[in-house]
């Protein structure tokens, strides 16, 4: 890599370092494009010990503070990816944290606002994660603390109701399912129907099933909207 070497030969350069994490973040997106999510989280890991580097020199600096949240979140869902959801958690709320700072000093910039919002889907894309694995408890607990941080991004109720479902909490489930039935913008290009259509065969996927479930399918299908392949991005993908 250009970017290493440069780097290399000017360790106290701020701009080569800065341009330095970049490159293996962007590595780190290409492998995980690719599946390689072991080999991604590696470039990922060694933007974030750069970008940590970075911060603790220039504190003052809030792009420097932007781009470390951004590493925290990219290793964050790389260990989510690979199943190490304990794992995960601190660095997503890391993120979280450095987003919501940047929002409270800067409440006009745009940019900061989306961040917080991206690092607030992360809880809740890591709450689905939880169903999957079936630790169920934990699913609840970070839908309920997505949703507290950001109540009106809809799709994050979809993973309160699955994990309301199976725990045994029928009817809280059936009623959340039913709410938003037919809500064409649930999330930027996926109606409610198609993400609950689309979660639940991915939860029967993974092994997970329950009776509810048919009867959430029968009731949305009545609103006459096709089931969108299984293959499509769900609510997990950022």
């Amino acid at each position: 890599m250009i970017s290493e070497a440069l780097a290399t030969e000017l360790p106290n350069d701020l701009t080569r370092q800065r341009n330095l994490s970049i490159g293996y973040n962007a590595v780190g997106d290409a492998l995980d494009e690719q599946g390689d999510v072991a080999s991604a989280l590696s470039a990922y890991r060694k933007g974030l010990a750069i970008r940590e580097g970075l911060v603790a020199a220039y504190p003052d600096k809030p792009n420097l503070r932007r781009d470390l949240n951004i590493s925290y979140d990219r290793v964050g869902r790389a260990l989510r990816d690979q199943g190490k959801l304990a794992e995960a958690l601190p660095f997503l709320r890391q993120s979280l944290a450095g987003a919501q700072a940047l929002a409270a000093e800067d409440e006009t910039s745009a940019q900061y606002r989306a961040d917080l919002a991206y690092s607030i889907g992360s809880l809740s894309g890591l709450a689905y994660h939880y169903v999957l694995v079936k630790a169920y408890e934990d699913a609840l607990k970070m839908a309920d603390e997505a949703i507290a941080l950001d109540p009106n991004q809809i799709w994050f109720h979809t993973n309160r109701a699955h994990a309301l479902m199976m725990l045994g909490r029928e009817d809280e489930a059936r009623m959340l399912y039913l709410k938003y039935r037919g809500a064409t913008d649930a999330r930027p290009g996926s109606s409610w129907n198609e993400l609950v259509i689309t979660d639940f065969a991915e939860m029967r996927a993974a092994g997970i099933d329950h009776p509810l479930m048919r009867e959430v399918e029968s009731a949305l299908e009545q609103t006459h909207e096709p089931a969108p392949d299984a293959a499509q991005a769900n609510q997990t993908a950022q």
